[in-house]
């Protein structure tokens, strides 16, 4: 049986190097002389380790354990095959994924083009000496296309439309949440990423890129855990991607909430302390190795 592991926040919280640093850790256990069971990764490569106590034992397991998977990676192959966009647009730094492709807003639906608007507003006149302008409580409150049509029948007209191209990352956002998730179905991406890790069978899969409750819903009830990485909460980015998990209402042991507001060595000692665990208490029946042999 697969077991998941799944890092969560917004985007610049970590989600992407912490996952890279896990999986390699899970391919390459290390063992030291002493015989206690160490996880450790050595800074300047992904598959060697590190340790201030000595010379190390290396103990290979038959395969690889883990297999890294995103939400988004069938969303990011219909956008390569289908929009044309770079896989550098797609998989590359912030300000790759920040560049202009030759889609525009103006195509897109009202509703899209103004929730996507860090300045969205309404207003409504009566006549041309009172003009009323909607409070935050009622913009915050248009959720969906049908509130959106329900606000301008009683008046209210939108202002702030998104205008002009879309960023690769804002292509993504639209089409993965404001099409996928909210005119189809809200598992879209789930339920994909679900099926290719129970086709594949890996003994551990790292979902490298959770951001909305029901993907954490789905992880926790297919046995697994979600691992919340905090740092970057000041972001401004307005899209629905980047705030759900605020909403998080699951009580469970398995969602752990991590405060990275620290150095990424210091985050990642946490992570593998956690990781650690699960392995020793959860794992050792599908790693086809005797673990209890080395501690």
């Amino acid at each position: 049986m697969t077991f998941i592991i799944a890092i969560g926040g917004k985007k610049g919280s970590g989600k992407t190097s912490l996952s890279m640093y896990l999986a390699a850790t899970m391919d390459c256990m290390i063992f030291n002389q002493n015989h206690v069971g160490e996880l450790f990764q050595k800074e300047e490569t992904q598959k060697m380790v590190y340790d201030n106590r000595g010379e190390y034992v290396f103990r290979g397991i038959e395969g690889d354990v883990s297999k890294t998977y995103s939400f988004a990676d069938d969303l990011k192959n219909f956008l390569h095959e289908s929009f044309g966009i770079k896989d550098a647009q797609l998989y590359g730094s912030d300000d790759e994924k920040n560049s202009l492709t030759k889609y525009v807003w103006e195509t897109l639906p009202a509703f899209v083009r103004w929730t996507n608007s860090p300045d969205r507003s309404l207003y409504r006149c009566f006549d041309p000496d009172h003009i009323e302008g909607g409070s935050r409580e009622l913009i915050n409150s248009i959720t969906n296309d049908q509130e959106f049509f329900d606000a301008m029948s009683d008046g209210w007209i939108p202002s702030s439309l998104r205008e002009g191209r879309l960023t690769a990352r804002e292509l993504m956002q639209v089409i993965g949440t404001d099409v996928g998730r909210k005119m189809f179905h809200s598992n879209i991406w789930v339920d994909s990423t679900i099926n290719r890790i129970k086709r594949d069978k890996p003994k551990i899969a790292m979902i490298d890129d959770l951001r909305f409750c029901t993907e954490a819903e789905a992880v926790v009830s297919n046995g697994g855990i979600v691992i919340l990485l905090s740092r970057n909460n000041e972001s401004t980015d307005t899209h629905g991607s980047e705030k759900d998990l605020e909403n998080l209402t699951i009580n469970s042991d398995r969602i752990i909430s991590i405060d990275n507001n620290c150095d990424i060595n210091d985050k990642n000692k946490q992570c593998l302390d956690i990781i650690q665990s699960v392995i020793k208490n959860e794992l050792m029946e599908n790693i086809k190795y005797d673990f209890s042999q080395q501690i």
